[in-house]
């Protein structure tokens, strides 16, 4: 869903703040966090997530590091 609402509603969420969002995660749970854990899906999610951003915005991502 993500890619449609890049390109039909890109107002509808603020790229800007949910990059802030995901540094701050990443801050908090770097990868070494993650090794050894039962489970690694919060952090795949995340990087599924920044693909997407990447994959469908390229290089106009880098518009959206303000915060």
């Amino acid at each position: 869903m993500i890619p449609a609402w890049l390109k039909e509603e890109p107002d509808a969420f603020n790229l800007d703040d949910v990059l802030a969002e995901i540094h701050d995660f990443l801050k908090a749970y770097p990868t070494s966090y993650w090794k050894g854990r039962d489970s690694d899906t919060p952090i795949r999610t995340i990087k599924t997530i920044l693909h997407t951003f990447i994959k469908n915005l390229g290089d106009e991502v880098l518009h959206h590091l303000t915060k």
